[in-house]
């Protein structure tokens, strides 16, 4: 099999809206060859971590590609882990592991980190079918680490 040409990174941005019908959330998708953490201010430092990692596993001169899901709902269940409601959530979906965070829009101590190599079937291109069965299984594993 020849080597591949394009390793993907795909990022799931969602955030809760109180005013976007729980059923019929906003869902755009945007394909970029440039990293997009210049757009993700609040965590940008946790967001660079995570893509050092996951491009030191690529070989050399590899090129890669991002597509990025961001998602505003008005669905509150998807945001609550142990009780707590976020604001936002990322999920970073690398080549051999995902992570997470769960966070507030205002500087607060409450965040939910995470990673793992998790059993997790999506589709980059038709991720906003998959996106809520992606966040069970991290809320899953969540339940299971504590």
């Amino acid at each position: 099999m020849p080597p591949r040409e394009y390793f993907e990174f795909v990022v799931l941005r969602m955030t809760y809206a109180p005013y976007i019908d729980p059923y019929y959330p906003r869902i755009s998708l945007t394909r970029k060859q440039q990293s997009p953490s210049a757009s993700i201010v609040e965590i940008k430092e946790w967001f660079d971590r995570v893509m050092t990692r996951e491009r030191s596993k690529l070989p050399l001169g590899a090129k890669h590609r991002y597509t990025e899901w961001r998602i505003i709902s008005g669905n509150a269940k998807l945001f609550y882990i142990d009780e707590f409601r976020f604001d936002k959530i990322i999920v970073f979906m690398g080549e051999e592991s995902n992570y997470w965070m769960f966070y507030e829009n205002v500087e607060r101590p409450r965040r939910v980190v995470g990673s793992g190599r998790i059993p997790l079937t999506y589709c980059g291109c038709c991720l906003s079918n998959q996106y809520i069965s992606v966040l069970d299984t991290i809320k899953i594993c969540l339940a299971k680490k504590r």
